[in-house]
C-alpha cells in the first residue's frame, strides 16, 4: 500500500490532502504535529478529531514543549543565549511545571529536579 505522511497540517488541510490522495489511490497515514500541554491547539481545533475521522495518526513532536516542561529552566532561570520558547512566557511554563510536580508527587513519580530558582 503507498502512503503518505505529512507535518504541520491543520483539519482542514489535513481532509483536503486525505481526499486528494485517496483520489489518486493513495492514503495519508499521518499527520506529524507540534502537541503539548503548552501547545493543545490540536485537540481544541478539532484536528485530533479530524485524524481519528479520517484514520490518520497524528504523531506529536515537541511533547515536552522543545524541554519547557522539563523544569530545566523557568523565569529566574531562562534558558542561555538567544533561544526562544516561542510565545510561552516562562511564568506561564512555571506554573504547568509546577503542576506537573504535584500531579507526580502524588504518584510517587520521577520529577523533574527543580532549579534554584523555582524552589
Amino acid at each position: 500500500m503507498r502512503a503518505v505522511g505529512v507535518s504541520n497540517y491543520s483539519a482542514g488541510e489535513t481532509r483536503s490532502i486525505a481526499d486528494a490522495l485517496d483520489r489518486r489511490g493513495m492514503r495519508l497515514a499521518t499527520n506529524q504535529i507540534e502537541f503539548s500541554l503548552l501547545r493543545g491547539s490540536p485537540e481544541t481545533g478539532g484536528l485530533i478529531a479530524a485524524c481519528a475521522e479520517l484514520g490518520v495518526l497524528p504523531l506529536a513532536y515537541s511533547p515536552i514543549g522543545q524541554g519547557r516542561l522539563t523544569g530545566k529552566y523557568s523565569a529566574g532561570n531562562p534558558p542561555p543565549g538567544k533561544r526562544q520558547f516561542s510565545n510561552h512566557p516562562m511564568e506561564v511554563v512555571d506554573r504547568v511545571v509546577a503542576e506537573l510536580r504535584t500531579i507526580g508527587e502524588k504518584h510517587g513519580g520521577k520529577l523533574p529536579s527543580r532549579s534554584p530558582s523555582t524552589g
